[in-house]
């Protein structure tokens, strides 16, 4: 067991109202979630805080290797002078009308997994995850975000 899987199954053990904070080099995570069982938590939100860096390449990066629930993100719009990226799940990888939302900006990302209602636009719901597939999506997020500027390869 990987020591971000301990510090996470310690964290949803100790802080049971709902909100669980993560630490790893150069990032801080804050887990809000619902029911936290032996395998598996609810996730209502997952922000990750790191160093700042290059928006283009982190959106690049994270498109091409964080995988949550095996859904493949790719970039909707990333703005560099608007200061933010927006990835979602690919619409092949859509089940149902849910999909993964991330929004990346140059210091910290945050992600949310979205529902299309019938009557148009989208709602936020909370989702099912192992403990270790969360410690995979904290650990890829945290690669990138904990990296100092010039580690981050885009290419």
């Amino acid at each position: 067991m990987s020591d971000l899987r301990e510090q996470l199954d310690e964290a949803l053990a100790r802080d049971g109202d709902g909100r669980a904070e993560l630490h790893g080099p150069g990032w801080t995570a804050q887990l809000d979630h619902g029911e936290a069982g032996p395998v598996g938590v609810v996730v209502e939100r997952l922000r990750v805080e790191g160093r700042v860096g290059d928006l283009v390449d982190r959106a690049q990066v994270l498109a091409d290797t964080l995988r949550p629930a095996g859904e493949r993100l790719q970039p909707v719009e990333v703005d560099p002078a608007l200061g933010g990226a927006v990835l979602r799940t690919r619409p092949d990888d859509m089940r149902g009308g849910r999909f993964f939302q991330l929004e990346v900006d140059r210091g910290d990302a945050e992600l949310t997994r979205q529902r299309r209602r019938a009557e148009g636009g989208r709602v936020e719901e909370p989702f099912p995850m192992t403990r270790e597939e969360l410690s995979r999506v904290l650990e890829a997020l945290g690669e990138v975000l904990g990296a100092p500027e010039d580690e981050v390869d885009g290419g």
